[in-house]
């Protein structure tokens, strides 16, 4: 029986994943603000949700980023530059979340979901353009809010997208895609770094966490083709949804109206 349970968690895992992938790739998050409240409302354990995810996100950061690189999408020095701050912020995030009750992770999350979806809410589609505050100042906020996207990546299982991809275009001046394609890059870079912290305190499930790698490389290597095609207004307005239904469920589980069984 153990070994149908087995096969079922993993198959579930394999679908998640897919669809964090390709879902992540369209619009730059890594995925893990997907990944981890579905894993959460299965039943999985919030710090080991966390931990599988950021993993995960791995696999999103990896797949099609040549495709897309290849394309011209990818900014490499603006995506070295700030995961400088992310990496500090996801290490910091880290340990400190591991501290933490596992209903607080889930709420942790579930405010995560908020603020993605306000963010994303208030993120123009527009052409590349000129640093809001001239290129010396809106490097110094981009590189502090990086920060905070990182604490937000390891404490949340999230890739940090959901903050980085706004800052590249609100405060960097870069387009919705070119803002996407780096922020793809980035986001992998942050999980690896807050996923060894999790994988060093014994939190990282293996059953769990291949097959989700296995779905979200494929998801994103098949959205990276898409991405280069398709308008980023198109999938934002499915973002928002999909962030606000979750972070409610999330939240109905912190009160104890939610409950899995």
């Amino acid at each position: 029986m153990k070994g149908m349970e087995y096969i079922l968690t993993e198959t579930l895992c394999l679908a998640i994943g897919f669809t964090a992938g390709f879902i992540g790739t369209l619009l730059g998050i890594g995925g893990g603000s997907l990944t981890t409240p579905m894993l959460i409302l299965s039943g999985l354990e919030p710090h080991r949700a966390v931990a599988s995810s950021l993993i995960a996100i791995i696999g999103t950061s990896v797949g099609g980023l040549p495709h897309l690189y290849k394309h011209g999408l990818v900014k490499l020095k603006v995506a070295l530059i700030l995961e400088s701050a992310s990496v500090l912020g996801a290490l910091i995030g880290a340990l400190l979340i591991v501290k933490l009750p596992s209903s607080k992770v889930a709420l942790v999350v579930a405010i995560a979901l908020l603020i993605s979806a306000t963010l994303f809410v208030s993120t123009p589609v527009e052409i590349e353009r000129r640093p809001t505050l001239g290129g010396k100042t809106s490097y110094i906020i981009a590189w502090s809010s990086s920060l905070c996207a990182g604490i937000l990546s390891a404490s949340a299982g999230v890739g940090g997208g959901i903050v980085k991809v706004p800052i590249l275009v609100l405060i960097l001046g870069l387009s919705v895609k070119v803002a996407v394609a780096t922020s793809k890059l980035m986001v992998g870079i942050t999980a690896a770094t807050g996923a060894l912290v999790y994988g060093i305190t014994g939190h990282v499930d293996p059953y769990i966490a291949i097959p989700l790698v296995v779905g979200t490389y494929s998801g994103a290597f098949l959205s990276a083709r898409i991405l280069t095609r398709i308008r980023a207004r198109k999938v934002r307005t499915l973002a928002v949804v999909m962030y606000l239904v979750l972070s409610i469920l999330l939240i109905l589980k912190f009160l104890g109206i939610y409950k899995i069984h």
